[in-house]
This record gives structure tokens, C-alpha cells and sequence, in this order.
């Protein structure tokens, strides 16, 4: 398998924040929630459906302040405006279920710092973010704190059949599903986790679809099936799918194809038939990181593919493989109006 890789590094998504409360030394700042309707495949990555701001006293870490949004709304916040703070911007957290956040239990930003992210608490239409910033004070005008999503965006937007071999040229080739394999699901807020990925109890799709169990909600992020598209060869396939996983740290050095389960890289995995037989095309991605987005611009399929979603068969596929960071295809904000 051939791989061209384009690496452009693209602008950081931001958001604003502002904070304030009461008397001499209280200040009101109110923060709002500007979203950027650009969307992939019907899919708004950007938006933000509830959000909490937390801010950290640097001095005193047992003082701390906290303001939540149900909705895209605005978020007016007090707090002391001669102090120096860390604030926080904990956006699309699950309110329910497994890594359920409520900032009113967070005890200090030790606590925040250990708090443990899934990616079952994401959905597609709410992809979990968050981002920080140091205030020396709280400044009059706008501050802008960087977030970003924590998980990490698979695309693939053009399937190619460029057959030469008359055995197979003829036959017809349909592709059935796409998906990812090896998922990790799961980081803190703060990063993601470094190799060696040992856990096995977090991993989704381990070495083929529904390998290590089936959760409805996590099918939806990590792969599409049913699908029936005929391409005939020198034709291709345009329309985009995108699918998210938590990052996999796990680099080429250390993949397995090893038919007992180790750690391993994640894969997009293209399953087609041809002819009357099932074949499977494995893309690796190696290294995955946060709030990036692997983008297969073209993959060329050449011949039968594996009968092994976790092996590859040399010469039968070719890549164009980009990656991108933080905006993707959007820039949305939280901002802050004092």
C-alpha cells in the first residue's frame, strides 16, 4: 500500500471568556456562545449544546467559581476581579451515564485535572470539547480561550476502482460498509493517553466490527453499515464519511496484526464485495491525536482486498491521506462580552 502524505496545519478553533460578581473587588462578566454553522456530511461538529465555564483561583485553590448553560445560551459569571485565575471551558459534557460530568461536584482543579473523558459520551451531533486559559486579572474587553474537540475526526471522501487484472475486472464491486477498527475510547480532559495502551476494557471494534461487544451510540460515531453502492471499475465513489474515536497514541512501530488481541492501531476499514466474495481493505492511522482529522482524499483499490479486516494485502490499495488540525472544516467561538 501506497501512502502520499500532505500535512497543513490550519488556524486553532477558539473560544471567549470573560468573568466577573459583586461590590469593590466583584466584577460580572457575561459570556456567550457565537456557533459556526458549517457542518460535514449533515453532521454539526461545531455545535455547542450545553457548556460550564470554571474558574481557578491561582492563589487559592480552594476558590473557585463555576457557571453552566443549558444550551447555546450566554453565561454571566462573577468573581473577584483582583485575583489571577485559571479558567476552563468544559463544553458538550454527558450529564448522564459513563463519564457524566457536573462541574458542582468538582472539588478543586486537581480534581478537574484527573476527571476522565469516553468517548460513549460523545454523539454526533455533540462532539465534547474543552480548552483553558491563564488571567493574570480579569481583564476589561475580550479574552479568547482556546478549545478543542477531544476526539479525534476519520474521513474518507472519494473510493476509486482501477482494476487491471481480466480475472477481476469484470466482476462487480460493491462496497458495503465502512468503519473503524481498534477504537480507543477513552482520555482526561486535560490529554490524551500515551502509549502503550494496555486496557483492554477500552477499546471498541477490536480487530473487526463488533469484536469486543456492540453499543448502539458508539456504532453511530465509529462506522456505517447497510450501505450498497455499486462502482463500476474506473469509476469512483464521492460522497464523504466521517467517522470519531478517541486518539490511539499507538504508532507504527508498535501495530499488530497478531490474531490474539494486543494493543494496535486504529483502522478505517473499507468492506466491499467482489464478485459473490466478501474482501476487506484496512487503512492504518497511526499516532492519532485530539481535535485532528485523517483525511483519505482518494483511496484507489486495484484487486481483491483481505479476507481479514486486520490485514492488509500489498499492492491492492493506494492513498492520499491529509491531516489536519483544530478548525477541521469549521471555527466556532465562545465569546465573551464584558
Amino acid at each position: 500500500m501506497k501512502i502520499r502524505t500532505i500535512l497543513p496545519v490550519l488556524l486553532l478553533s477558539v473560544s471567549c471568556m470573560r468573568l466577573t460578581s459583586d461590590s469593590d473587588v466583584m466584577t460580572e462578566v457575561v459570556f456567550s456562545v457565537r456557533e459556526d454553522t458549517k457542518a460535514t456530511s449533515g453532521i454539526s461538529e461545531t455545535a455547542i449544546n450545553h457548556w460550564a465555564v470554571m474558574l481557578f483561583d491561582t492563589d487559592n485553590p480552594a476558590a473557585w467559581y463555576y457557571a453552566v448553560s443549558d444550551s447555546g445560551a450566554d453565561i454571566t459569571c462573577t468573581a473577584r476581579k483582583d485575583r489571577s485565575y485559571r479558567a476552563y471551558a468544559i463544553v458538550n459534557y454527558p450529564e448522564d451515564g459513563q463519564g457524566a460530568f457536573d462541574p458542582a461536584v468538582i472539588e478543586s482543579e486537581d480534581h478537574l485535572k484527573g476527571f476522565s473523558s469516553f468517548l460513549g459520551g460523545n454523539s454526533l451531533s455533540s462532539l465534547a470539547m474543552f480548552g483553558s486559559i491563564g488571567l493574570e486579572e480579569l481583564p476589561a474587553g475580550r479574552t479568547a480561550i482556546q478549545i478543542s474537540r477531544l476526539c479525534s475526526r476519520v474521513s474518507i471522501q472519494k473510493i476509486t476502482l482501477d482494476v487491471t487484472d481480466p480475472v477481476y475486472a469484470g466482476k462487480e464491486f460493491t462496497l458495503k460498509a465502512l468503519y473503524l477498527t481498534n477504537v480507543y475510547c477513552t482520555g482526561t480532559l486535560f490529554g490524551d493517553h500515551p502509549a502503550p495502551l494496555d486496557d483492554d476494557g477500552l477499546w471498541y471494534n477490536a480487530m473487526g466490527w463488533h469484536g469486543s461487544g456492540s453499543i448502539e451510540t458508539t456504532d453511530a460515531l465509529v462506522g456505517e453499515r447497510g450501505l450498497s453502492v455499486t462502482i463500476s471499475n474506473g469509476a469512483s465513489y464521492t460522497t464523504t464519511h466521517c467517522f470519531y474515536a478517541y486518539p490511539n497514541a499507538t504508532d507504527t512501530s508498535s501495530d499488530s496484526h497478531s490474531e490474539t488481541w494486543k494493543p494496535r492501531c486504529t483502522r478505517l476499514v473499507i468492506e466491499a464485495t467482489m464478485g459473490s466474495k466478501r474482501y476487506y481493505y484496512p487503512i492504518t492511522i497511526p499516532g492519532m491525536q485530539r481535535n485532528h482529522s485523517y483525511n483519505i482524499t482518494e483511496a484507489v483499490i486495484h484487486g481483491p482486498g483481505s479476507l481479514d479486516p486486520e490485514q492488509e494485502i500489498p499492492g491492492v490499495l493506494d492513498l492520499t491521506l491529509s491531516i489536519t488540525t483544530n478548525t477541521w472544516d469549521s471555527e466556532y467561538y465562545i465569546s465573551e462580552n464584558s
